[in-house]
């Protein structure tokens, strides 16, 4: 029986937490047998995110009856560090007081090339007996692929009219079901000109419309800029549980960051994504890396191009500026863009699987 100890902080409105998250319970999901303790910076916080855990067994990083000389595999999520205690005992070379003997460090999801050269790259510890790789999930063939999450798939499948009734209505009473609905999880924007545009087209084909802003940086933006006849319906924080149900009744999608990033990816649904702010710009790097990757799935060029400039609008920002974009191409050309995304998606489902080709590659290892 493979025991396996993985590492993250819960930061940034639970980022990195909710990957690692899901890396844990579909490791379990493919394999039963497995024991995957998810062990982070923050345990009373990550509860708002997955209150109900099942096999998985999640630890406070701090506390004392943790123990990670159980473990054969370490996985260290976008950098959080194993218990610096453990590192002393590598460094003064009593590995063989631990388990484990193949340490993993995860990377963030990316569209760059260089994810295939780096993917399975060896990082050498100077321990022997312990093997350190990198492991870098991406869009690419050769890449670690995308987190997939069978629970989370199986809900889109589950996905209809009476789903969306129900979940509506427990935030927003009143709702008709054949709304055209749009979840925004965005950082900081001006979004003036996104409800102007959802507005006339609302009003030009008679659909109602609603704006669903889910907590954080996007949401107090959004309140200035919605007004009727546009809904605007405030959510609280929910659980990834949740917010993944709400995802799949959405008609269009604005996502931000990595975990909600890759759901939008793997819904085939139309969708636009803001990437984390980086210095001089870099983020536009990642957003031309993952346009590269979509421009075969177009057969419609201009289409392509129009969803295109949308991101780079979306993008072109820095700390002082709040970026642009004409996002009007997400409801005007929905049916469009859902053929194009949806073949990706059934790609992306069908060889980009991370858990399955993570845990081929520990098994070669037979820890």
């Amino acid at each position: 029986m493979m025991r396996i100890d993985i590492f993250c902080r819960v930061i940034d409105n639970y980022g990195d937490a909710a990957v690692a998250w899901r890396l844990a319970k579909s490791l379990v999901q493919l394999d039963p047998t497995l024991t995957v303790r998810l062990v982070v910076e923050g345990r009373q916080t990550f509860r708002a995110l997955a209150p109900h855990t099942g096999q998985v067994e999640v630890w406070d990083a701090h506390d004392s009856a943790f123990d990670a000389s159980l473990a054969d595999v370490w996985i260290e999520a976008f950098g959080e560090r194993s218990p610096a205690t453990l590192l002393d005992q590598f460094c003064r070379g009593r590995a063989r007081d631990l388990r484990c003997r193949l340490w993993i460090h995860l990377e963030y999801l990316t569209a760059e090339a260089w994810a295939v050269d780096y993917h399975l790259l060896p990082s050498p510890q100077g321990v022997t007996g312990v093997e350190k790789y990198f492991y870098v999930p991406g869009f690419r063939p050769g890449t670690g692929g995308l987190f997939q999450d069978r629970e989370f798939l199986a809900r889109g499948e589950r996905t209809g009219v009476s789903l969306r009734k129900d979940l509506w209505f427990r935030y927003a009473p009143g709702l008709p079901p054949d709304a055209f609905g749009v979840l925004v999880f965005s950082y900081e924007h001006d979004y003036t000109s996104f409800a102007k545009a959802l507005a006339a087209w609302g009003s030009r084909t008679g659909r109602d419309v609603v704006v669903f802003a889910a907590a954080g940086r996007s949401q107090e933006a959004l309140g200035r800029s919605i007004a009727p006849p546009v809904r605007l319906v405030e959510l609280p924080f929910v659980n990834q549980s949740e917010f993944d149900q709400l995802l799949w009744t959405m008609d269009a999608l604005v996502v931000r960051g990595e975990d909600s990033w890759a759901r939008a990816v793997l819904m085939g649904k139309p969708f636009v994504w803001q990437a984390y702010l980086q210095p001089e710009g870099w983020q536009s790097v990642k957003v031309e890396a993952f346009l590269e990757v979509l421009r075969p799935w177009f057969a419609d060029q201009t289409l392509f191009d129009r969803w295109a400039t949308l991101h780079r609008e979306l993008n072109e920002r820095n700390a002082e500026g709040q970026g642009r974009g004409d996002f009007s191409v997400l409801w005007e050309e929905a049916p469009a863009l859902e053929r194009a995304l949806g073949e990706f998606a059934q790609y992306a489902k069908n060889h980009l699987r991370l858990e399955a080709s993570l845990l081929e590659f520990l098994r070669r290892f037979k820890v």
